[in-house]
């Protein structure tokens, strides 16, 4: 047994990465566009073949993608973001897909065509599943994770079921291998449309190694989620008869939806996330995990030895075959083989080492000091200064005005100034629609430093400075001969902007900025923050490092590669 495995890995392994001529790449692209009578064959031949495109598509992607990854890592254009995104997004769906694709025996369906249906339909499933979560479902902030993601994988595995059968229906395919295909294209359509969301997501702009953990994580966790659970409910609807009032088809689809939702919990769950530590979502994901590739080998295997000639349906004249082709190899095929592998592994190895640099950095980190209260963070940033302002102080009419600005003989701005515990204030006033502060200023030591407030929203926080840019008189004493009033050509009108519904902010702080720090807000911990200093990060070592090992790589296996094709050729000459 041992011996018929390893013969039967032996031949994959050779199968897979022997030397391609056009003729198998055109027989490839060709199947399901044959016509009948054609040089090639009928369309109904079968026959048993290795996957082999798969592999050269996966080292395609995978190279383009650390190519466009490094291009905007030293650029960081928007072009080059968006790029990125899509080549993070297609390498490795792409490749599953098609290895897929060469399993099915049968060659009534053309590779452009199930890219196609991946496509169309990923995207009438992100149209339709996006369209139910905005006015079939709304998940209020507080609802429970366990009903949100309950409603995910109900909504979404109907939405691409529905899509994907109808691909079925449009095709007219009958045989459950090709329904399985189709539905794994559309889940894979769907997938690839999600994970270019989460990668622009989670990278934002500048978390480069975000970009490559999103892109590789979700293209492999494609396998054995969106794609499968979409070709099960497919491969369903085409094994059973009369699926609609089958039970057993209904069976399939609540499967797929069971399984979704167990591969949603164990991310949108707190006491089962396995971004957080070890807990029990690890184990969910394995059962997650080990049930989609089960499901898949019995179904594929089973529905592959249904159409696939008796040969490869596992008879012992196939295993004399397979141990008669890998004994007779000859010497000069042995070494071309292995100067593909070699090609290929050095190809995956620069890959790595490219998105391995992209993902280190040489900048400065900031260090947050964070308070547990408001007050805290105000006499922080005031340097314990005691300096407070009235927000609700109106506009004196019978005190003397510190300073005025006036256009065509109407007052605009007033300041008027008020001595607190030995510092000046200085409150100013606009006139635009009656009497109101538009801010607050305190002069110390000769300097002047202006009222700042730090609103904080629901999604997101601004640091907010009121001071008129027409208006700043305040900076020296006023002249005593017109006492202190200036008159100022009229600015001209501003632009009328659209009103905007106000947004209801969770707080306001008020303070006057002494220490001039960067101020923020974090919204894990509900906590005010300031910026303290900064971790200095340099990796210029790491990448020298990597460039010379990825140089090494390249040289010793390009002269690696050429050797073993030159012997190759001798002795094949010989």
């Amino acid at each position: 047994m041992r011996s018929l495995f390893k013969e039967n890995l032996k031949y994959f392994l050779k199968e897979t990465l022997r030397p391609r001529n056009k003729e198998d790449y055109k027989e490839i692209f060709r199947r399901g566009a044959l016509r009948r009578g054609a040089d090639c064959g009928n369309e109904e031949t079968t026959g048993c073949r290795v996957p082999w495109l798969w592999l050269r598509a996966l080292a395609f992607g995978f190279i383009l993608f650390a190519i466009a990854m490094l291009g905007y890592r030293l650029s960081r254009g928007a072009v080059d973001y968006m790029t990125v995104i899509v080549a993070g997004g297609l390498c490795v769906n792409i490749p599953v897909l098609i290895f897929f694709y060469e399993l099915y025996p049968k060659r009534d369906i053309s590779v452009i065509l199930l890219l196609s249906v991946m496509l169309a339909g990923g995207i009438l499933s992100v149209a339709v599943i996006t369209l139910g979560y905005e006015y079939i479902y709304s998940d209020p902030v507080n609802a429970s994770p366990w009903v949100s993601t309950l409603w995910t994988g109900f909504w979404e595995e109907l939405c691409k079921g529905a899509a994907a059968i109808t691909a079925v229906a449009l095709l007219k395919k009958k045989n459950p291998f090709a329904c399985f295909l189709i539905g794994f294209a559309v889940g894979t359509g769907y997938s690839v449309f999600e994970d270019l969301g989460y990668i622009y997501a989670y990278s934002g702009g500048q978390r480069f190694h975000w970009v490559i953990l999103m892109a590789l994580g979700r293209g492999l966790s494609c396998a054995f989620s969106h794609a499968p659970w979409t070709g099960l409910i497919c491969w369903a609807f085409a094994k059973f008869k009369k699926p609609f009032l089958n039970f057993r088809f209904y069976l399939a689809v609540l499967a797929s939806m069971v399984l979704h939702y167990l591969a949603d919990v164990t991310f949108f769950v707190e006491e089962l996330d396995v971004l957080s530590g070890i807990t029990w979502g690890w184990a969910i994901d394995a059962f997650v995990v080990i049930a989609i590739i089960l499901l898949q080998f019995f179904i594929l295997r089973a529905e592959r030895r249904a159409l696939a000639s008796p040969i490869c349906a596992g008879e012992s004249g196939e295993q004399l075959e397979i141990a008669e082709s890998v004994n007779t190899a000859s010497r000069a095929a042995k070494l071309s083989y292995a100067g593909n592998l070699t090609a290929v592994l050095c190809a995956f190895v620069i890959g790595a080492l490219s998105l391995a640099g992209c993902s280190l950095y040489t900048a400065r980190t900031p260090v947050y000091k964070y308070f547990d209260s408001d007050r805290g963070f105000i006499d922080y940033v005031q340097e314990g200064l005691p300096l407070h302002a009235d927000l609700t102080r109106g506009y004196d009419p019978d005190a003397d005005n510190y300073s005025e600005l006036s256009a065509d003989g109407i007052l605009r701005y007033a300041v008027q100034k008020q001595t607190e515990n030995g510092y000046d204030y200085f409150y100013i006033y606009g006139f635009d629609d009656g009497a109101k502060l538009e801010s607050v200023a305190v002069k110390i030591e000769g300097a002047i430093y202006y009222l700042m407030q730090l609103i904080v929203y629901d999604d997101g926080y601004t640091i907010f400075t009121s001071y008129p840019e027409q208006f700043g008189p305040i900076f020296s004493e006023p002249p005593e001969e017109d006492g202190g009033v200036t008159e100022e050509p009229e600015a001209p009108p501003e632009e009328e902007k659209p009103t905007e519904e106000p947004r209801e902010p969770i707080k306001i702080v008020s303070f006057f900025e002494i220490s001039n720090r960067h101020k923020g807000y974090d919204y894990e911990s509900g906590r005010l923050c300031v910026t303290v200093g900064y971790n200095e990060t340099d990796n210029t070592v790491a990448y020298i490092v990597l460039g010379a090992v990825a140089g090494a790589a390249f040289i010793g296996g390009a002269a690696a590669y050429i050797t073993l094709k030159i012997k190759s050729r001798r002795i094949k000459d010989d």
